[in-house]
């Protein structure tokens, strides 16, 4: 299938096999589709802080030989029609719009994003005015609609009229992309609801059906006008960021406006399709570079943060989690600082808890590598952990010019050195000598650790055990009894024991860049191509995916990965410097 990339009177294209493709409204809600089919492929919707699946699929028979990434939109060539899909900032509403009348019809499968039951479900199909209403009614057990006493939720969806019908039958769906990465279910029952001939699908979905019906009349009313704007917007954001290079400037406009789309009015999303969630270290890391095009959400973001460390007197991986993320402190300190919004709340309250020069000790499961298999959970002391204190240290001092802190940053340098750096390598843990690329994060944290030199000859002496030829590191070293070669899915054995983290592969080859483009060039330039043919042409072209099997690169993981995609931003620009 040929895909393009087309940006005003420039455009990239290239032949590949499996695409898939995502776009979202910039608060929340997406559509997005691939061949590889998915059970979180489909259109949902993000309301009241829940994501729903509205539409399992939407089917035209006639397939699809050519997608154009045009960044405002996306535009699929059919063999005898061309459609184009449009999503609005902050509207719940897809857009589907044919050159010609087609025969269309949607597959529904409305449910909570995680909630995989198959029973409860009903769907009422009305004609009102000029919509089609679909209701849908959740109940927790009764196979009888009408039952009282074990209902949940309605969820409206509104469609703009159309010649349609109703087949009314359930549909067992297979979904291959679930089925690969070990995630149950890969199969489910979902509603055949409407066939539809149109050449303008409008399809608005809220838990409020008066909202459902007001913004799919606004849309359908104001269509030229919001297609106009969308397109200005998005030009206007993406022309202040050019390369030279073509691939790279490709590749660069792609991952801002990645990042724009996993933004919302509050925080940015760790990934789409299964990590809505604004998570606190994807999103601290993510800051730097989203602060270049949206500082008022880049400080919103910092003081939600401060203001929920100062509440809970530490910082949790996510808002609904219990889980401590001990990275957080320090990546507050670190962009915080980077972007000058060192505000005196958060400078109180590290002045009163950064007490003593001693190492920093983290529970199981409380660093980035928050998986458990076979016992492996990095508890105890960690190199990264250690260089972000470190840095906080550097940083109060900076703002302070309290000589305490001077001291403990050189007594707990001395501490650290002592104890993580043997000479040759530096430790993944103080009784733990395996090699991660961890410590790409400790140089990008805290390089005053180490002299140059001696970074140098660490980084020589570890990279041959983690390096893959395609253009990215192992998340542990390949003769460990732990890694594995090949990505696992949902199990967790590859997670961080054999797969390639795009964003930390993004994050070495920023620090081998700092540190010696001489002496590293040959990573360099391979962790470039590997990002950007997994940007352009990989997963949901036009995103960064989550993760790549360490044995060959492809799209693994969550395909449209926030955190990839800020430090590709991150790592043009160093080539800038």
């Amino acid at each position: 299938m040929l895909i393009k990339h087309e940006f005003k009177n420039k455009k990239i294209e290239k032949e590949i096999k499996d695409p898939g493709f995502l776009i979202t409204n910039r608060n929340g809600s997406y559509y997005s589709d691939s061949l590889n089919k998915s059970r979180y492929d489909g259109f949902f919707i993000y309301e009241k802080n829940e994501m729903y699946r509205v539409l399992d699929e939407i089917v035209v028979n006639d397939d699809i030989n050519e997608i154009s990434n045009k960044f405002s939109s996306l535009k699929l060539k059919r063999n005898k029609l061309n459609q184009e899909i449009f999503m609005f900032k902050n509207f719940n509403t897809l857009i589907c719009l044919f050159d010609k009348f087609a025969l269309i019809e949607l597959l529904f499968d409305v449910k909570k994003s995680y909630d995989n039951r198959e029973y409860g479900r009903f769907y009422t199909i009305t004609h009102e005015n000029d919509k089609i209403i679909i209701k849908f009614d959740k109940k927790t057990s009764s196979l009888d609609k009408e039952a009282e006493g074990n209902f949940e939720y309605s969820l409206f969806i509104v469609i703009n009229q159309a010649t349609f019908s109703t087949p009314n039958a359930w549909v067992k769906k297979s979904y291959k992309f679930d089925k690969e990465r070990n995630s149950m279910p890969h199969e489910r029952y979902v509603f055949h609801g409407l066939k539809l001939l149109t050449n303008k699908l409008i399809i608005t979905a809220s838990l409020d059906k008066k909202k459902a019906i007001n913004e799919n009349s606004y849309v359908k009313k104001h269509l030229h006008d919001l297609i106009l704007k969308n397109e200005k917007n998005v030009i206007k954001l993406l022309s202040r960021f050019k390369h030279r290079n073509k691939e790279i400037d490709f590749a660069l406009k792609c991952s801002i406006n990645s990042l724009y789309q996993l933004s919302t009015e509050n925080g940015v999303f760790a990934g789409l399709p299964w990590f809505f969630q604004c998570w606190a270290r994807d999103e601290l890391l993510s800051l730097k570079s989203l602060n270049l095009f949206n500082r008022h959400l880049g400080n919103q973001i910092l003081n939600r943060h401060i203001e929920n460390l100062i509440r809970k007197n530490r910082l949790y991986s996510n808002e609904k989690s219990d889980l401590i993320a001990k990275d957080a402190l320090g990546l507050l300190a670190l962009r915080s600082f980077e972007i000058k919004n060192f505000n005196y709340k958060l400078i109180n309250y590290l002045r009163n808890n950064i007490n003593s020069p001693s190492l920093i000790k983290n529970s199981a499961l409380e660093t980035w590598m928050d998986t458990d298999v076979f016992n492996d959970k990095r508890e105890g002391f960690r190199i990264e952990i250690q260089s972000l204190y470190l840095n906080i240290c550097s940083i109060l001092y900076k703002i302070t010019k309290d000589e305490k802190f001077k001291f403990f940053e050189e007594a707990l340098k001395f501490v650290v050195r002592k104890n993580f750096f043997t000479g040759k390598i530096l430790k993944d843990g103080l009784n733990d000598a395996t090699i991660r690329p961890n410590i790409f994060l400790a140089y990008y944290y805290y390089p005053e650790l180490l002299t140059k030199k001696e970074w140098i000859n660490v980084f020589h002496n570890s990279l041959p055990n983690i390096w893959n030829n395609w253009g990215g590191f192992s998340s542990i070293e390949k003769s460990s009894l732990l890694f594995q070669p090949n990505n696992t899915g949902e199990n967790n054995l590859s997670y961080h024991r054999g797969d390639s983290w795009f964003y930390l592969n993004n994050i070495a080859a920023i620090c081998l860049l700092r540190l010696s483009k001489k002496n590293f060039s040959k990573y360099i330039k391979k962790i470039l191509s590997a990002s950007i043919q997994d940007i352009l042409w990989n997963g949901y072209i036009g995103f960064h995916s989550e993760i790549s099997s360490s044995s060959k690169l492809e799209a693994k993981g969550c395909k449209a990965q926030a955190w990839s995609s800020a430090m590709f931003i991150e790592l043009i620009n160093e080539f800038k410097k």
